[in-house]
């Protein structure tokens, strides 16, 4: 017995043996893979390739995938290599829509000997709304609307295309109809780009554009079976392909092409100005390097160290003002403010000629036969600065003078001294002074008489705090002027001990926001 469990044993570690040996001699490396193809989906992308020989066998194969590709020697794939097994197709999911992805195949057998090389590379980049079998929905129209009278734009519940046939005359995919069942003729069709619709909106709009539509006019549109969703589903005759809109006469706008106008500035202070625009702008992520101030006597420079954009509350257009922090101007000297690189939301720049402006540190019109910076002459004897006739003018009611806001600590006691200059009219009939914290929103603080010239703010007060007052005239009718303003910062050292002076400007809603470029 003993004997026979010898020689099973022997025989046993022969065949072992054998195996081992037998694997270690394999050195034969699997072929190239080849014929890789890579079909996108929805976040993600299946790939296939051909079968693979080995002089024993194949035991499976290892995808690749980053990227960018792959073509010389020592680069890698920048994700990690997926080990698939002895299979010929494998899908490649969580990916990223809109992102296009590198794919590579090698084959190992058991022995872990793989393929010399890389199979040819293959990409694709995953889509939304792609998934071939797995999409069987059919889109639909949304809505249909006129906006203009001669565009139309039509909403679908997903992302489509037209079919191949129809590709290049995309308006033969639509028709509309009035409630006469005249036809409206529909001249072009074209899927609206992304940064030109909502987000989410994304491959949803397509623009029509027709003849001539009839003012308030019942029109029908339906959406015919050359428009599809981006897996191929065509869309269905019936309810679900139509949607009625009513004619417009609107004009149609072209596209602005035309950069912001400088309209406008005002000295707010020595340190401050005031600058409006004729339309929307976007400030940079550093604002203050796309305003430069130089005295155009001396050639010296004010330093812009901040810049805040806001709403022009004249005309309520938001993001169509700033507020320039800058060093002390000269009260006597003539500068010159040049804007640059400033954009309205549409990215066309400021011209040169369109963001200069000459103005006086004191805020004075330019004077010498040159134009104010409200644009208009300032001769003597002619128009004043709101180019009117400056003629033996009725009273106006005009605003305080020198508005100061001074930070006063006694013991544990914080306060504020408010005082100002009467205005030199005898309009006024009542002053009223509102409070801020963020120099946007103002709430009532109290009204005073006609002769009162100071004011004491306490109360809930605490150190670090910044406050903007502004301080409104009124008349017997109750019209009120736009305000002069004053901030103070609530520090014991540094320049928040003294509020800045500002004038009139009615600044309206002024806050920081990020920016763009």
């Amino acid at each position: 017995m003993k004997k026979l469990l010898s020689i099973l044993t022997a025989t046993l570690l022969l065949a072992v043996g054998g195996v081992s040996a037998f694997a270690e001699a394999d050195t034969e490396r699997p072929s190239d893979v080849e014929n890789v193809v890579a079909e996108a989906g929805d976040s993600l992308v299946n790939l296939s390739w051909d079968v693979s020989t080995d002089d024993t066998a194949v035991e499976g194969y290892v995808l690749y995938y980053g990227l960018s590709s792959v073509y010389l020697e020592g680069q890698e794939y920048s994700f990690e290599p997926i080990d698939v097994g002895d299979v010929l197709e494998y899908d490649v999911t969580d990916l990223e829509n809109g992102t296009t992805y590198h794919f590579a195949v090698r084959a190992y057998d058991a022995a872990e000997n793989k393929s010399p090389n890389y199979s040819l590379e293959a990409s694709a980049a995953p889509e939304a709304g792609l998934g071939g079998e797995e999409d069987l929905e059919f889109p639909t129209v949304v809505d249909a609307e006129a906006i203009s009278k001669i565009h139309v734009k039509v909403e679908f519940s997903e992302p489509i295309q037209f079919a191949e046939d129809v590709a290049e005359n995309a308006e033969q995919a639509f028709g509309i109809d009035d409630e006469n069942y005249e036809p409206l003729e529909v001249l072009s069709a074209e899927i609206m780009a992304d940064e030109d619709v909502e987000e989410g909106q994304e491959g949803l709009i397509v623009l029509l554009t027709t003849e001539e539509q009839v003012l308030d006019a019942d029109y029908v549109l339906t959406a015919l079976m050359d428009v599809e969703d981006l897996a191929g589903n065509n869309i269905i005759s019936g309810t679900s392909d139509t949607a009625s809109f009513t004619g417009s006469d609107v004009e149609p706008t072209e596209g602005d092409t035309e950069g912001p106008i400088l309209t406008k500035l005002e000295v707010i202070s020595d340190t401050e100005l005031y600058l409006v625009f004729d339309e929307t702008i976007v400030l940079s992520l550093t604002p203050e390097d796309q305003f430069s101030i130089m005295d155009v006597d001396t050639g010296a420079t004010a330093e812009v160290t901040g810049a805040i954009l806001g709403n022009d509350t004249e005309t309520g257009l938001a993001d169509a003002a700033v507020i320039l922090s800058v060093t002390e101007l000269d009260p006597e000297a003539t500068y010159e403010l040049v804007v640059s690189g400033v954009e309205d939301e549409f990215e066309n720049e400021i011209e040169l000629a369109n963001g200069t402006i000459q103005f006086m540190g004191s805020g004075d019109p330019v004077v010498d036969g040159e134009e104010d910076v409200d644009g208009e002459e300032d001769v003597d004897g002619e128009e004043d600065v709101d180019g009117d006739e400056d003629v033996d003018a009725e009273p106006t009611l005009e605003d305080a003078e020198d508005f100061m806001a001074k930070f006063v600590k006694e013991e544990e006691a914080l306060s504020v001294l408010l005082s100002w200059t009467l205005p030199d009219n005898e309009v006024s009939a009542l002053q009223r002074l509102y409070r801020s914290t963020d120099g946007a929103d103002y709430s009532s603080e109290t009204d005073f008489d006609v002769f009162t010239d100071g004011y004491t703010v306490g109360g809930d007060l605490e150190e670090g705090d910044t406050l903007w007052f502004k301080l409104t005239q009124s008349d017997e009718e109750g019209n009120e002027t736009e305000g002069v303003f004053a901030k103070v910062t609530l520090s014991e050292t540094g320049p928040g001990v003294v509020g800045l002076v500002l004038v009139s400007l009615g600044l309206g809603r002024f806050a920081s926001r990020k920016n763009r470029k």
